[in-house]
């Protein structure tokens, strides 16, 4: 059936009536649903070259045949406004839905499956908001809040499954148009209500980076439901750090950094590391709050962890949100001598063969993999190899760091060891 001329014209199908090919080419103000649907089956298709297909007060398109391909050709002057139903093949298939409003006028929306789905049909229609609301918030893709911003003006979609709503997942393409120009980077939005509202969005999958207002996409999507476009906000960092160093100044480590901008900057913590996997805090360092000038920072670490030494710095800005600075290593200086530890992994006793440059007091350090110390032990050495034992059986299963300190708490050796 072919719909032409420059009329408006009307389709009344006079009871059920199951189109097989539709054309669409009518230069006028398009076709009409009158109390009745239109069907078309099972091997039909839907060439919407010219003219849109008004679908209202609940009448519908109904396009069930299941091939993608099925429906083509839509474009700014011919889609459907109102309702349109596809029927799916099950497949990873990809399907347009060429809906649209008087408002706001033609808006598709593709959804490209990525598995297969039990889905029968998918319902879709595109509605124009009353008023804007603002997205969730977020930290997504490159650190974007959606919170910050009203979602994109134009409309949403309406996209409902006729059954089993989360099987399969999928990409979604939103063909936004008639919006108010923005630059600001574009996701889709989902929410389990209509008309949406700010408290109702939501995020499902993962953002795309060529994402925009003009084709805003989403891709691992899971479920159905009502669709917008959310406008983000960059996310404004605490702090620009300009650097951060560190060195070893005899048995103790000293740390420098700086930054060149700060904002609503509580605090800065320094946290320590043995393996550069585990790490706890050893210093609290007040940040300047609001600075647009270069700031420099120091902090002294009195007794490093090891002979390697990992640092970051946690920062924390007034509301409590905090991010971590990159890591970095100081060693110490090589004034000790080599430390030989046996058996090892062991059980209840813990050899230790250490060669001293001289007869001095040292003290036996041992601290677990978070850093707390666990034993102390004094000890006397001679000028000559040592060996010395210590009582492991105390001890839990796990990794443990001991360290020979001399007089002036100086690292003089250090070694690892596991207790069975």
């Amino acid at each position: 059936m072919e719909f032409n001329g420059s009329g408006a014209q009307s389709y009344l199908a006079g009871g059920t009536l199951t189109l097989e090919n539709v054309m669409m080419n009518n230069t006028g103000s398009g076709v009409t649903l009158t109390g009745s649907n239109m069907l078309i089956g099972a091997t039909g298709t839907l060439d919407l070259t010219s003219g849109k297909i008004i679908a209202s007060g609940g009448l519908e398109v109904d396009m069930q045949n299941p091939d993608p391909a099925s429906v083509f050709n839509h474009n700014a002057t011919s889609y459907v406004e109102g309702n349109l139903r596809r029927s799916l093949d099950g497949n990873a298939s990809t399907y347009d839905f060429p809906v649209g409003n008087s408002l706001k006028g033609y808006q598709n929306a593709t959804v490209s499956f990525t598995t297969a789905t039990t889905i029968p049909n998918l319902l879709a229609n595109f509605q124009s908001y009353a008023s804007l609301p603002i997205g969730p918030v977020s930290s997504d893709c490159a650190g974007y809040d959606y919170s910050l911003s009203n979602v994109l003006d134009n409309g949403f979609w309406n996209i409902n499954a006729s059954a089993n709503p989360t099987s399969g997942v999928f990409d979604l393409y939103l063909g936004n148009r008639n919006y108010t120009a923005t630059s600001n980077f574009s996701t889709v939005l989902k929410s389990s209500i209509t008309p949406p509202t700010s408290l109702s969005w939501t995020l499902s999958g993962s953002c795309d980076p060529a994402s925009n207002a003009a084709l805003t996409i989403r891709t691992g999507m899971n479920g159905f439901g009502t669709f917008g476009t959310g406008l983000a906000t960059p996310i404004v960092l605490p702090i620009e750090l300009l650097s951060f160093t560190g060195e070893n100044d005899g048995s103790r480590n000293i740390l420098y950094w700086a930054t060149a901008t700060e904002v609503n900057n509580s605090h800065f913590t320094i946290e320590s590391s043995a393996d550069g996997i585990h790490f706890v805090a050893i210093d609290r360092v007040a940040g300047a709050g609001n600075s647009s000038t270069t700031q420099n920072y120091k902090s002294i670490d009195e007794h490093p962890l090891a002979k390697l030494t990992y640092y970051r710095l946690r920062q924390t800005d007034y509301d409590g949100r905090f991010s971590h600075s990159q890591t970095i290593v100081v060693k110490m200086k090589d004034k000790s001598t080599h430390l030989l530890t046996y058996p090892n992994p062991v059980a209840e006793q813990l050899n230790l063969v250490y060669n001293s440059a001289q007869d001095q007091n040292v003290q036996l350090v041992i601290r677990d993999f978070s850093g707390k110390t666990v034993a102390l032990e004094a000890k006397q050495v001679i000028s000559r190899s040592n060996t010395i034992a210590i009582q492991t059986d105390q001890l839990s299963s796990g990794s443990y760091f001991i360290q020979i300190l001399g007089d002036d708490r100086e690292t003089l050796s250090s070694a690892f060891f596991v207790k069975k």
